[in-house]
């Protein structure tokens, strides 16, 4: 019996070694597990990270490489409208160009001033009218009084009426019911006539071709330059010459003037670049505004065009140079901006693609150890 019982005992015992080493094998295998798991995540960790940095940096070259193909991309295709544009505008330019060639060489070419069509501008500018019948006249004297109407035409000054001040004599030969007085005034006024020097102008006297050109210079605005080079008459016949004004006539200056050269001589002056004063007081400056040095082009015959051709002449030069500077700009924005753009936007999406097959990868990885 006790026999039976001691064996009980051992039997009792040994199950209890045997269940506590069941217990103590599986606690220890669930420490390994958690072990393992914690070791997995470390490593997955580890390894995200580590591809996460290649991933970034393979990302980053992709993206200045795809940043760089883009750029050249974008800057082909706008190169290519931009030389397409550049040579339907070249094209255009020829053909104004030629166009303009052609105007040119017209204009250089001396008009025939034997055929009065050679003189309706003067007509249509009213400078020089016909008679009852059309005729110029173009041999005929010219009066006085006749040359300072036309030099007011001229200057487009027709229609302005001055009332001569009452302390103020004009010419003694000159009555207030002449025809011509308010145009020998505004005339005087301007500085373009100074009679005789004794109170006298003489209206009805034959106009010489010095005292003509004298007018024309001074009405041009050249008289300093005339006054520089001898005064009147010479240095007034001197300016002329270099002017261009009496480039198409040939006259003896004392002579008196006929209406032909008279004619052709206004004509010429409505192409002239006009001198004017630009600075004052005891060392005076002129200027002749020839569209050089920062100038406008300014003639006689703009005052006659129309406002709205001279603007559109203006706005069509400006709106060129900004069309030109603003598609030069916009072109290179529009670069820029697509690159950085384009970049990114590939720098973003490739970052996120591998982050995500770095992550996959990783844990698969993991999981299998």
């Amino acid at each position: 019996m006790k026999k039976m019982n001691l064996f009980v005992c051992i039997c009792v015992i040994f199950c209890m070694i045997f269940s506590m080493t069941a217990f103590a094998d599986e606690a220890a295998v669930a420490e390994e597990t958690t072990a393992v798991e914690e070791t997995a995540e470390e490593i997955a960790e580890e390894v995200t990270e580590e591809a996460t940095e290649e991933a970034a940096e393979e990302t980053s070259e992709a993206a200045e490489e795809t940043a760089e193909e883009t750029a050249e991309e974008v800057t082909e295709e706008v190169t290519e409208e931009a030389a397409e544009v550049t040579e339907e505008t070249t094209e255009e330019t020829a053909e104004e160009t030629e166009e303009a060639v052609e105007e040119t060489e017209e204009a250089a070419q001396p008009k025939n001033y034997d055929d009065e069509s050679a003189f309706d501008r003067l007509r249509a500018y009213e400078i020089m009218q016909g008679d009852e019948n059309g005729n110029l006249n173009l041999e005929d004297d010219v009066t006085r009084a006749e040359m300072a109407q036309f030099i007011i035409n001229a200057n487009n000054m027709k229609k302005i009426e001055y009332t001569v001040p009452a302390d103020e004599e004009l010419f003694t030969d000159v009555p207030a019911e002449h025809w011509a007085y308010n145009t020998i005034y505004l005339a005087k006024s301007l500085g373009i006539i100074n009679g005789h020097g004794d109170g006298t102008f003489e209206p009805e006297g034959k106009v010489t071709y010095e005292q003509a050109v004298k007018m024309i210079v001074s009405l041009l605005g050249y008289t300093p330059e005339a006054e520089a080079k001898g005064g009147y008459p010479n240095g007034f016949i001197a300016v002329a010459a270099e002017i261009g004004l009496t480039q198409y006539v040939e006259f003896d200056q004392t002579a008196n003037a006929i209406r032909k050269d008279i004619a052709i001589m206004l004509d010429t002056a409505l192409d002239i670049p006009v001198m004017v004063q630009i600075a004052y007081g005891s060392q005076p400056e002129y200027q002749i505004l020839n569209g050089e040095n920062e100038s406008e082009l300014v003639t006689l015959e703009k005052e006659f065009l129309p406002a709205e051709e001279v603007t559109e002449e203006v706005t069509e030069e400006t709106t060129e140079e900004v069309t030109e500077e603003t598609t030069e700009e916009t072109a290179e924005e529009v670069t820029e901006e697509t690159t950085e753009e384009t970049a990114e936007e590939v720098t973003e999406e490739a970052t996120e693609e591998a982050a995500e097959e770095t992550t996959e990868e990783a844990v698969e990885e993991a999981t299998e150890e």
